[in-house]
């Protein structure tokens, strides 16, 4: 796998539910809400003959602090299992050329900091395996 490759199909997909404001790697800037790649964190040789790579990754999305109720029913919808802004379901139904499989297995809500700035934002781990070289 690929891992920019990999980033740039992800942020792709994540792009459908922020309006495009997503990036395969961390901003310095942004103007939420935003989503953005990062990682991955590679395990080579999954299995018999180097036929399986294994890549964890991160998915970030940011939304703006104020007004707080709303910064909160925000993230709501996009750490839910199923719905319209929900991120697992965006990036699980995807079509990816650059890998196999994904599954999102885990999303934190909480305070993000980018270039300084502190914003509300979830983050999501994502896990996602293909053909080894």
């Amino acid at each position: 796998m690929n891992a920019e490759t990999v980033a740039r199909e992800l942020s792709d997909r994540l792009g459908t539910i922020l309006n495009g404001r997503s990036t395969p790697y961390a901003p310095d800037t942004i103007s939420p809400p935003t989503g953005y790649v990062f990682g991955p964190e590679t395990a080579y040789h999954q299995s018999y003959q180097n036929g399986l790579t294994r890549a964890k990754l991160s998915v970030t999305v940011a939304v703006a602090r104020e007004p707080l109720a709303v910064a909160w029913k925000a993230l709501a919808g996009y750490a839910s299992d199923t719905g319209a802004t929900s991120v697992k379901a965006c990036l699980e139904s995807g079509t990816y050329t650059a890998f196999d499989t994904i599954v999102v297995t885990r999303s934190v809500v909480g305070d993000v900091t980018i270039g300084g700035a502190t914003y509300k934002g979830a983050q999501f781990d994502i896990d996602i395996t293909g053909s080894g070289a």
